[in-house]
This record gives structure tokens, sequence and C-alpha cells, in this order.
């Protein structure tokens, strides 16, 4: 998860000058970017201009709550994930926050510290897997989608079969590593019987087919491994 946190762009919304500046460094240090505001006008201004990943706000602004923000820019990006943060919890803001759809992806309550917002931001970043949004790049032409299991390259869709799949996960587990015949052979096929290094080889010449022949790197004796270390990207809306 790590990786995708890295790929955020997060919109931070604090009237509190020092409340503001502590919790964007944290923001800084676990996200790609983070783009401070003090109110709700100057935040829909700035989400125009940078269109974050996520909604990072306080619930009380001076101009408006946070889950009033929050609708206002799902009426530009309908599936944003938001994170909201009280100063106490009130029942009120907080029917009324988990009342807007979809929901935040976590309500938070001050104090919050660097565990907390990792988390929050987890669970955003957990809400764009789940939209196909973040993707993860397997060669310099191609990005595979681990939710529904597609491969996107050169403009063009193509669907993985579930061996296929695994195979893929598998080799995007180890990031870049070798990985053993026996290992790939384990979780691959569910059925020890239908299990065979002649199968896997198959397995992997259909891969490399879909994904590039310089894609999977052999070493004999050894495994297989991805050329490229995989990386997550965040596919623009």
């Amino acid at each position: 998860m790590i990786d995708v946190l890295k790929q955020l762009t997060v919109l931070y919304v604090e009237p509190d000058t020092q409340s503001r500046t502590e919790t964007l460094e944290v923001l800084q240090a676990i996200s790609a970017k983070a783009i401070p505001a003090a109110d709700g006008q100057e935040a829909s201004r700035l989400f125009e201009v940078h269109r974050p990943n996520v909604l990072v706000s306080a619930q009380v602004l001076p101009d408006m709550r946070g889950y009033e923000l929050a609708g206002a820019l799902r009426a530009l990006e309908p599936q944003l994930p938001c994170v909201l943060i009280d100063s106490v919890a009130e029942p009120e803001n907080m029917l009324a926050a988990l009342n807007i759809t979809p929901k935040p992806a976590a309500y938070l309550i001050k104090p919050t510290d660097y565990k907390v917002l990792k988390n929050a931001l987890e669970e955003a970043a957990q809400l764009l897997l789940r939209q196909g949004r973040c993707m993860v790049r397997v060669s310099s032409d191609a990005l595979y989608c681990a939710v529904d299991g597609t491969l996107l390259r050169d403009g063009s869709v193509a669907a993985l079969t579930q061996h296929e799949r695994r195979l893929l996960d598998a080799l995007i587990q180890r990031r870049g590593g070798w990985v053993h015949r026996e290992q790939l052979l384990i979780h691959v096929y569910d059925d020890p019987d239908v299990a065979s290094e002649a199968g896997l080889k198959n397995l992997v010449m259909r891969l490399r087919r879909k994904l590039g022949r310089e894609a999977i790197n052999t070493r004999y004796g050894v495994g297989y491994r991805l050329r490229m270390e995989p990386q997550h990207v965040l596919l623009p809306r």
C-alpha cells in the first residue's frame, strides 16, 4: 500500500494555522503531494486547479462544514475519497458526514498523528483501488488492474485467466525479485496433481504474449521475475 500512498495528491483543509502547518508536514511525508487550504472557498478553487485524489478536511470551517465541502467537490468528482477530522465527537456532525454518498473513507477526532492519518489515507487508497483507478505498471507499455484482472496495453484491454492472474500477482509481490518455480507452482495451482513445470512454462509463455516478450525474465534452475520493478499508477480521471 505504501506505493499507492506515494502516488496520492491530497487536498488538506484546516482553518487553524498551527494545526494546518503541523498536519501538512505529516501528510507530505505520507503522500506524493499535500495542498493546504484554509477554508471551503479556497479548497474549491485549488481543487479545480490540482484535481487531487483525496480530500482531508476539518469539519468546522469558516464558511461551511467539512461534509458540505465534500458534497460540493463530489459534484465535480462523484467518487472522491474524503477523510473528515472533527475537534470533538459531535453526533450531529458525525451523522451528517456519514449520510453523504459515498461515505467518508475515515472520520477522525483530533488529535491525529502519523499512524492515524496514514491508516485513513490507506482506506482512501483502497477506495481508489476498488474504483479501478489505481493500476500497476508491469512493463514499459502494460498496466494491470488487480481488482478485475484486466490488462491495458497499447490502448487495448485484455482479460487474464485465473492462472495468469495468480502468476502475475506472485511476480508483482516479489517486486522484481526472482520467484522459484516451486513457489509459483504452489501459488498458481490449487490441485498439486495439475501443477507441472511444463504447464507453468506454457503459462509464462501465454502471459509474455500479453505483457510483451521481454516483460518476464527466466533464470534456468531458479525461476522467473518481472523485468521491471512494478509501480503503482493512478490513472487520470
